[in-house]
């Protein structure tokens, strides 16, 4: 997906930065952007056409051997959100930070919790069974 984002940025000069967690990528226009007279339909429908149109590209770089199958091809939503500032977009951003962080700490002490249930369980199994 990061190759898929990369490539968007290139494909549309018009995007200063892009920030991208899991399954969810932010594409942040220049303010001075004139691209589609600013519609956000149309630059929703841009950067989401061009993102997936990538991705299905750059599938079989990635997922050697892997082929997309009608029904199951991927595709992409999106939304515009028009900060009013700078400082909206930047605590937008530092939100988008801190919300990755904390799902990584979660699934973090999610493999752990499973990994000690695990040893605990091969440990109860073992003395059961007299071994």
């Amino acid at each position: 997906m990061n190759a898929a984002a990369s490539a968007v940025i290139s494909a549309l000069p018009d995007i200063c930065i892009a920030y991208g967690v899991s399954d969810e990528y932010s594409f942040v226009f220049h303010k001075s952007t004139r691209l589609f007279e600013r519609r956000a339909a149309k630059l929703v429908s841009t950067v989401v056409s061009t993102f997936t149109a990538f991705y299905v590209h750059l599938w079989g770089k990635f997922m050697e051997g892997v082929g997309l199958e009608v029904g199951f091809l991927p595709t992409f939503d999106g939304r515009a959100v028009c900060y009013p500032s700078v400082g909206n977009l930047r605590d937008y951003m530092r939100w988008r930070q801190v919300d990755c962080k904390s799902s990584v700490t979660r699934a973090l002490v999610g493999e752990r919790i499973a990994h000690r249930h695990q040893v605990i369980s091969t440990i109860f199994t073992t003395r059961r069974s007299g071994q």
